[in-house]
């Protein structure tokens, strides 16, 4: 985990691994900080008897293990099991778990579609992009969609938009912003969708759009002056300059020099990805 975390119990050199999420637990501290601020898409399938096994085995606490056992064999609840671990460890107060025991009331409160769009809208947070799509995705096809209002449809579709920068293609992605702006009448939307299409460089589809939609010219000149701003700001950064001089050396012919500068590069952007992952 990327986070300090005073631990008083044991901590294993055998993490607890939650595939999920893609993060290792070592100790009872940094499991219960994990639960408290992951609530709303912790799901009680997570809480097995591997998980209750390396409790035993490698935290010393066979009393907690022994109670989780019991609990997953009796179908107990999920509120049940989150509170049982966290009071078994002096990491929260008892207002913080009184807190955290409204939270758990209010998302079983939820209609189960609702629920399910806080589970991905976390997904996304946590940048678990796959789990993302697939949440979102099985929410727009299912036959529970239509009980929630338009709008609610159409924050669901943004939010897979965004995912969609990341798995697919801008022209994807811009495709689910016009179908999000089209339902929610969001601004934030429409604006996502010129942004998409300016950066796809296609002119007439943003003049086009931009009529039909009858888009203010407030928001077109905002559109486009973030829009060259931004490219400004790009075309000055280092990574920029570096690919820019890479298609100078590509056109000199030196090929040695521009493939060991490309692995360099590729090399420095994943450090800066992993990096930005545990943040």
């Amino acid at each position: 985990m990327s986070y300090l975390i005073l631990c008083n119990g044991t901590m294993t050199n055998n993490p607890y691994y939650f595939e999920f999420t893609d993060t290792r637990i070592y100790s009872i501290e940094e499991l219960c900080y994990y639960i408290y601020n992951n609530i709303y898409i912790i799901e009680k399938k997570i809480f097995t008897k591997e998980l209750a096994t390396w409790i035993d085995e490698e935290l010393d606490m066979y009393e907690l293990s022994k109670k989780m056992n019991y609990m997953i064999d009796n179908d107990k609840s999920l509120k049940d099991i989150i509170v049982t671990i966290l009071c078994s460890a002096d990491y929260y107060f008892e207002e913080d778990i009184k807190k955290l025991i409204k939270t758990i009331d209010k998302i079983d409160g939820l209609p189960n579609i609702l629920r399910r769009k806080i589970k991905a809208d976390n997904f996304l947070r946590c940048r678990n992009y796959a789990l993302a799509e697939k949440e979102y995705t099985d929410i727009l096809s299912s036959y529970e969609i239509k009980n929630i209002d338009v709008k609610e449809q159409g924050n669901i579709l943004h939010n897979l938009a965004i995912v969609k920068l990341y798995t697919s293609s801008i022209k994807s992605a811009s495709k689910k912003f016009k179908e999000a702006y089209l339902k929610n009448e969001n601004e934030e939307s429409l604006k996502q969708y010129l942004y998409s299409i300016r950066l796809c460089n296609d002119e007439k589809e943003f003049e086009d759009e931009v009529h039909d939609l009858s888009v203010s010219k407030e928001i077109i000149a905002e559109v486009s002056n973030v829009f060259k701003k931004t490219v400004s700001e790009a075309c000055n950064t280092d990574k920029y300059i570096q690919i820019k001089r890479l298609n100078n050396i590509k056109k000199d012919g030196r090929v040695s020099e521009y493939y060991d500068i490309i692995d360099k590069l590729v090399l420095e952007w994943k450090k800066d990805y992993k990096r930005e992952q545990i943040k």
